[in-house]
């Protein structure tokens, strides 16, 4: 006999499993639960009667979690319910679907809170801003939604916790942001009296590196509202930069006015002392 090693299974090949709830259910006579066809044939000796089976019924939980360790992305029970009496049928079998689906809506919820814990802890821990900036874009790109196959009641419940942590994300850019602006302002009344222009160039270089950083990261920052929200920060720096140009400025004309001050004064000066130099002259000829 040949033997071939089978291809390996793709990396997004999604495993999944199946069952029924004769198969794995048990609890025969419990919450309301009548005997089905198959409960009530006579099974061979050897053969057990399924009124225990696997004991899902009781431990369904410690089950989702088997598949959740297992790697499982997905499982599926599938409910036989034999309808003997309706209202029994109702009360008993309604009673398990609802426990198990209020559990693994509870599994997922966790599952998924978890890994956004997961995600802002690498965040923190990286120190490369690039790198943050990328984290912080494919968090949002992979922003839960129900095209990813979630059950509206864990998105409901994920989404708080989803949103605070967008939130503290790009927090951290924003708060270095107001950070920088913070050390390059200056209030008008010094800055009506600074003579310090290499200082308040600095200020301009510095709040025009910034604005070069909000615009390129301002999509992935502000998200969806990047414009009204970038806009207020540009806004602001623009108003910083446009003062200090302006006090500049001023600097610049008080110094021209100061220099063409001290030469009218250098040349006064200097006519002064040739026109005493030209008095002496004169004086002592005429003493001659």
């Amino acid at each position: 006999m040949h033997y071939s090693k089978l291809k390996d299974f793709p990396q997004n090949f999604l495993w999944g499993a199946s069952t029924s709830a004769y198969q794995v259910e048990g609890a025969i006579d419990e919450d309301g639960k009548s005997p089905s066809i198959i409960d009530m044939y006579e099974h061979p000796s050897d053969v057990a009667d399924f009124s225990v089976a696997s004991d899902h019924y009781h431990r369904y939980k410690e089950d989702i979690k088997l598949f959740g360790d297992d790697e499982m992305k997905k499982k599926c029970i599938i409910i036989i319910a034999v309808v003997c009496v309706a209202v029994v049928a109702v009360a008993g079998t309604v009673f398990g679907v609802r426990a198990y689906n209020d559990y693994t809506l509870q599994q997922q919820t966790e599952e998924r809170i978890k890994s956004i814990d997961d995600t802002y802890a690498d965040f923190l821990d990286e120190t490369d801003r690039s790198k943050k900036l990328e984290k912080l874009s494919d968090f949002i790109k992979n922003k839960p939604s129900t095209n990813d196959e979630i059950a509206v009641e864990v998105l409901n419940a994920v989404e708080p916790k989803y949103s605070e942590t967008l939130e503290k994300m790009q927090k951290y850019f924003t708060d270095d942001y107001d950070k920088i602006i913070k050390d390059n302002t200056i209030i008008s009344d010094s800055l009506n009296k600074m003579n310090d222009k290499k200082k308040i160039q600095g200020c301009i270089g510095k709040l025009n590196s910034l604005e070069e950083i909000i615009d390129s990261e301002k999509e992935i920052v502000f998200n969806q509202n990047s414009q009204n929200n970038a806009d207020s920060y540009l806004k602001k720096t623009d108003g910083l930069i446009s003062s200090y140009s302006d006090r500049i400025q001023e600097i610049e004309k008080a110094e021209e006015q100061k220099a063409e001050e001290d030469k009218k004064a250098e040349e006064d000066k200097k006519t002064a002392e040739e026109k005493k130099k030209q008095e002496e002259s004169e004086n002592s000829s005429y003493n001659d």
